[in-house]
């Protein structure tokens, strides 16, 4: 999948859907380092957008919103306050421990994504 995510950049190609729907189809990555499956696709693919504004989006686990997250670095539209509890958050999650933030975080976490993407 990965491979195909960087055919699309460099071809412009349209089938983010399938993107969308294979990488809410994955499980977490079991392995974060460099050429995590559903993290690399997300950054490479650039359906980070689509994936806020998707209804399955609500059930978006730490490691999808981080890898979102990341992808969106710099092109979410929230306010200083938005933008700085959005960091408080984000540094809650803590892969190496496997601990991850409260249900109540991920939902502050994915709501403040979808402010800052200009979804409701």
């Amino acid at each position: 999948m990965f491979t195909f995510a960087e055919l699309k950049q460099e071809w412009k190609a349209g089938f983010d859907a399938s993107f969308v729907d294979w990488i809410f189809a994955q499980s977490p990555d079991l392995d974060r380092g460099w050429g995590a499956g559903r993290e690399l696709v997300v950054r490479t693919s650039g359906v980070a957008r689509k994936l806020v504004l998707d209804p399955r989006f609500s059930k978006a686990d730490a490691q999808l919103l981080y890898a979102i997250e990341q992808s969106l670095v710099g092109s979410l539209k929230l306010t200083k306050a938005q933008s700085t509890r959005l960091d408080q958050l984000m540094r809650e999650i803590d892969f190496g421990n496997r601990k991850n933030p409260s249900a109540s975080s991920l939902q502050e976490i994915g709501n403040l994504l979808r402010l800052g993407v200009g979804g409701s």
